[in-house]
């Protein structure tokens, strides 16, 4: 992999740290809402200008309901200016917006994370009816839609920090297979929904390879931290093989004289299985 695509540049020119993640100041936020509450139910009373020069708010009143008619534009404010006033903390070159799709059905939403110049990530989409606190209104209902944007936001970077770990297991297996290891995790600590073991068996299935069969002497076969899952046709038959001869021991909790945990289904249904104690996760 050339210097200018290794994955912690693939954001921009200059490094980006993807252990880092958004935060949220739920004292400073409560303060913040409720100066916007005051501010625009002032407004709405005929009172004037009740904003400082310079100063921008979100138009949310006390009995607020942000999955109402067209509140998006609303909900869309209120986490910009939240990042902008501070309220929400971003990682460095990253910045937290909220996006919303209309359709016949309410819409859906998701947040987007700008990461650099030229990197967008996407938490997953969800219905605009299961947006924040749905039994909240007011400054309760706004606290609860941060709260939701900065933690999916960090389980965004959570994901986007695995794939990396992945990308960088890939690259130090280079080409070699047999009495290659090469597959140990390294790179940052990703915290959040996932435990140590978790991240470790979901990096080394990112790195995962297909090898495709490119002479009469070889098979097709898929890499998975060093098993090989050998699968091919003769006579039109299908012939599965494991060969975990270079299987990492980083990687798999080995049993007994270093074997690999093994477990082999058809249709669902187990014919093999050696080794496997933890089926949590």
């Amino acid at each position: 992999m050339s210097e200018t695509t290794r994955p912690r540049e693939l954001a921009g020119d200059a490094r980006i740290d993807v252990a880092q993640r958004f935060t949220l100041d739920e004292t400073r936020a409560r303060q913040w809402l409720a100066r916007a509450v005051s501010a625009y139910e002032a407004e709405l009373d005929g009172d004037g200008d009740a904003l400082q020069p310079g100063e921008e708010l979100p138009e949310i009143t006390a009995d607020w309901e942000p999955r109402a008619y067209e509140q998006e534009s609303t909900v869309y404010l209120l986490v910009r200016l939240a990042g902008d006033a501070g309220i929400i903390a971003a990682p460095d070159q990253m910045e937290l917006d909220f996006r919303y799709s209309d359709d016949s059905d309410g819409g859906y939403y998701c947040f987007h994370i700008g990461v650099g110049p030229r990197l967008q990530l996407a938490s997953y989409s969800e219905e605009m009816r299961k947006l924040g606190d749905r039994d909240a209104t007011g400054i309760d209902a706004a606290l609860s839609i941060l709260r939701e944007a900065v933690q999916k936001a960090n389980y965004t970077l959570d994901d986007l920090a695995e794939l990396i770990a992945g990308l960088r297991m890939h690259e130090k297996a280079g080409s070699a297979v047999a009495g290659s290891s090469g597959y140990g995790l390294e790179g940052e600590v990703v915290p959040g929904r996932y435990s140590a073991r978790q991240r470790r068996d979901r990096a080394a299935n990112m790195a995962a390879r297909f090898l495709p069969q490119l002479n009469d002497d070889q098979s097709p076969a898929v890499d998975v931290a060093g098993a090989l899952g050998i699968i091919y046709v003769k006579n039109g038959a299908l012939y599965v093989a494991v060969d975990l001869d270079t299987a990492d021991p980083a990687i798999y909790q080995m049993y007994g004289d270093q074997q690999v945990p093994l477990e082999i289904s058809v249709q669902g249904n187990i014919v093999f299985e050696a080794g496997i104690t933890d089926r949590a996760g």
